[in-house]
């Protein structure tokens, strides 16, 4: 079995297409992007600084306060160019 090699591109694009339904934690990132917690420490960083995705404290499903993250218009617009770019 052999496993493709995904670029930073492609991580981003995956954090991102995530956030299309609605705000989520980081831990939940995690799990449905296949990264570990060094990559999406590292990934959201960088997304949330270029203005992607913004970050603000609420409350999960569960009831439990947590930093969830929240696709921004300019996120939204970067989505539109890649699916373009496909």
């Amino acid at each position: 079995m052999t496993r493709e090699l995904r670029t930073g591109y492609d991580m981003i694009f995956e954090l991102l297409i995530q956030l299309v339904d609605g705000p989520k934690p980081k831990t939940m990132l995690m799990y449905k992007t296949r990264m570990n917690s060094k990559q999406v420490r590292y990934y959201i960083g960088f997304i949330v600084e270029k203005n992607l995705v913004t970050m603000k404290m609420g409350k999960t499903v569960a009831g439990q306060k947590r930093d969830l993250y929240t696709l921004t218009e300019n996120g939204k617009s970067f989505i539109d160019a890649a699916n373009r770019l496909r």
